[in-house]
């Protein structure tokens, strides 16, 4: 049978065959289809069909056509008629997708009101009995002092494990993690970013636990057993709800939310928070493709304050987190932020990424020009001098990666040249005994 061939764009000439009886067809189909209903496939030209080996020349369609189907064969693309696409030839064409374009579409239905109203806020925030030596002060609701559009906040919280994670084992031998621990929110606390009252907490509020909790994760955490039992806790012991309530009711009156690695406390809270309500300041202080950077660098780095010196406080880090946020837009008015940005990564290159013990009593470097211990490092000139070692007294755990970063994506540090500068360290310290 001879196949039907294109010769101008938009023309389908196929060999003139009677009513249901397609060239190439299994009898069996033509029986079975018999009864339903066919079309014939009319040319709308009256150009002979080319003959094998002529080129096609393809086409646009003229200005105005109301044709858009399209015909794909193989690097060959040409315009087709609606009547062309809908003949089946006997069920050799079956349709295997199907898109539909909605041409007018509805304004998007508005969203209902907030549940939560500004009685209920004020009521589970100023009417519950709060003790006298809780370390915050709620929103008063008057005057300034009210939640609103474009109100900065610092957040941070803290969470316990509730079931540890469950292990597997692989084919070799290796363990992993199949099933991550199950973690629940234990403390969150927020402080007020701007005004008189500005770092002094509105919310501190510890999450009475329902269920045993498996580990109290103190060193991340900075809780300790007896946090979270109304029975025996200093602390203002709340219920999961009310906590939700007063953060949903922040959220939804367009309060901005500043704080460090919040994409994780948010999703482990369960609560959506619209983007441009969220301040990040580890994306802030983050150059792509390297690692990111732990808010106790920063802080001691940029604000010259050692933060979470023995345990973790979750006011102590909404604040740092409001104060480093400042320090980026100070940084950004005077046009210095991605130098300065530049001079942090190269300061903790030099340092592993950990920050200074009290015990070494180094003060953070001036802002305005590269801190001296960097520049006696000799950080271009690829190798150290022993006098710079000795000076910075380096251990050999500062020369790997840090843990205390978050994650890292591309280290500065790679292991061939970890294993050249412990064997320089080594050397080092044989030559000066």
């Amino acid at each position: 049978v001879r196949p039907p061939y294109v010769d101008i764009a938009g023309d389908f000439i196929a060999t003139p065959t009677k009513p249901g009886n397609t060239p190439g067809v299994s009898p069996l189909v033509r029986k079975a289809t018999a009864s339903l209903p066919s079309k014939v496939a009319i040319p709308k030209s009256a150009a002979s069909p080319a003959t094998p080996g002529t080129p096609t020349t393809a086409r646009t369609a003229a200005p105005g056509n109301p044709n858009e189907w399209l015909l794909f064969n193989d690097f060959v693309v040409s315009q087709v008629s609606s009547d062309e696409v809908t003949q089946l030839y006997g069920q050799l064409k079956i349709p295997c997708l199907c898109m539909y374009t909605k041409v007018n579409k509805p304004e998007p239905a508005p969203l209902p009101p907030s549940p939560i109203t500004f009685d209920l806020y004020k009521k589970i925030t100023n009417e519950m009995q709060i003790p006298r030596n809780v370390p915050f002060v709620p929103f008063t609701c008057v005057g300034d002092d009210t939640p609103g559009p474009g109100v900065l906040l610092g957040i941070d919280a803290e969470f316990v494990s509730l079931a540890p994670p469950v292990m597997a084992m692989r084919d070799d031998g290796t363990e992993y993690e199949s099933v991550p621990a199950r973690l629940g929110l234990a403390r969150v606390s927020v402080v007020r970013g701007q005004g008189d009252k500005k770092l002094t907490p509105i919310i501190d509020d510890y999450i009475r636990a329902v269920e045993p909790v498996h580990d109290y994760l103190t060193r991340f955490s900075g809780l300790v057993p007896g946090d979270l039992d109304p029975s025996m806790s200093p602390h203002f012991i709340t219920q999961l709800k009310h906590a939700y309530l007063k953060l949903r009711y922040l959220i939804d009156a367009g309060c901005i939310f500043v704080g460090h690695g919040l994409k994780q406390d948010f999703k482990m809270i369960n609560i959506v928070v619209p983007p441009e309500q969220v301040i990040d300041t580890v994306e802030l202080f983050h150059f792509k493709r390297q690692r990111k950077l732990s808010l106790k660098f920063l802080a001691t780095y940029l604000l010259g304050e050692d933060i979470q010196a023995e345990t973790h406080d979750s006011i102590e880090d909404a604040r740092t987190a409001v104060k480093l946020y400042e320090k980026y837009l100070d940084l950004q008015a005077r046009g210095e932020f991605e130098e300065e940005l530049l001079e942090i990564y190269r300061f903790g290159k030099i340092h592993g990424f950990k920050t200074e013990t009290k015990d070494d009593e180094v003060n953070a470097p001036s802002r305005t020009q590269t801190p001296s211990h960097v520049q006696q490092t000799g950080i271009n000139e690829g190798l150290m001098s022993a006098e710079s070692w000795s000076n910075l007294q380096l251990d050999m755990s500062a020369l790997g990666m840090s843990d205390d970063g978050g994650v890292s994506l591309e280290d500065f540090t790679r292991p061939t040249q970890q294993q050249f500068q412990l064997q320089q360290l080594q050397q080092l310290q044989q030559l000066q005994q």
